[in-house]
């Protein structure tokens, strides 16, 4: 698949076509809006008192990653999902001893909980940093999520999320100036907290694409992801990237509230290495791939 609309067959252009009609997306937003309204409601005491004492506490401090830690549990307290990790010990050791910053490329079959099922892995890196005790200077998480997403939370549960590590994002298939520059200002300082080993990035690098469920990955991965590797490289001796892919059970079983999370091997990129994007792109999406496949069989 291309982003040319007129290299599209005709089943994908008929989803296009659908897509910038743009009524299945305002009827998504609405039901995400009545359900991150209903939320904030049942929870107004929790996010006030996370909002105040977030907003009052530096990000660079070991006091934010026992705040972000004690929230989560609490998160994971009112939660009906069941989560079954698989997450490498000695991997997880590695990306904790090396003190490097990570992108972590994310694959999902649905958007079911991905905000939660961020935080329940963040969880686990932290605890790690914490018994590393470099919880104070570790990188800090931060959630590539789309902007519409974060628009239909209230102002105190968005706040929240994004001082937890989310960043908002214009994820239209449809190109803009605006939603260029937007994206531009958004990844500016993304990449130059990861430069300055201050961030981990956390990225769906389908995007949007996701709405073509019969492809694979390869098909489906944007571009801007090899672009910010090949630009990274430039800038840092190795730039190491880690698959991480969420599963969930069929919304055909609704009494079966169950998700899966798996965490691939590190991969690991060099300048000189000399990798084009095309080279990029297939041993990145093959690495998601093969994490999908082992997050569904977990189900």
């Amino acid at each position: 698949m291309s982003g040319d609309s007129g290299q599209l067959n005709f089943r994908d252009r008929t989803i296009m076509a659908l897509y910038q009609s743009r009524l299945p997306t305002q009827l998504k937003a609405g039901v995400r809006k009545l359900t991150s309204r209903l939320y904030a409601y049942r929870n107004s005491d929790f996010l006030k008192e996370a909002h105040s004492s977030l907003q009052e506490t530096p990000d660079d401090s070991s006091d934010y990653i026992q705040l972000f830690l004690s929230y989560v549990k609490k998160l994971s307290a009112q939660s009906s999902l069941h989560i079954k990790m698989d997450i490498d010990k000695k991997t997880l050791d590695d990306i904790v001893s090396s003190n490097k910053p990570h992108i972590f490329v994310m694959n999902h079959d649905s958007l079911r909980a991905d905000p939660y099922m961020f935080l329940n892995f963040v969880q686990a890196l932290y605890h790690k940093y914490q018994d590393a005790g470099s919880d104070a200077i570790c990188p800090r998480a931060k959630l590539v999520l789309s902007i519409a997403l974060l628009n239909s939370m209230s102002d105190s549960q968005r706040e929240v999320l994004e001082k937890l590590g989310a960043v908002g994002i214009n994820a239209d298939i449809c190109n803009s100036a605006t939603r260029v520059e937007l994206n531009r200002k958004a990844f500016r300082r993304l990449l130059n907290d990861f430069i300055a080993d201050k961030s981990h990035i956390f990225i769906f690098p389908e995007g949007r694409n996701r709405i073509f469920p019969w492809l694979d990955i390869r098909s489906k991965i944007q571009p801007g992801v090899a672009d910010m590797i090949r630009l990274l490289v430039k800038k840092k001796e190795e730039v190491r990237v880690v698959p991480l892919a969420f599963a969930y059970s069929s919304f055909t079983k609704p009494w079966d509230r169950s998700a899966s999370l798996k965490m691939g091997d590190v991969i690991s990129f060099k300048a000189q290495d000399g990798m084009k994007a095309e080279q990029i792109l297939d041993v990145v999406s093959e690495a998601m791939e093969e994490s999908k496949t082992n997050a569904q069989k977990m189900l």
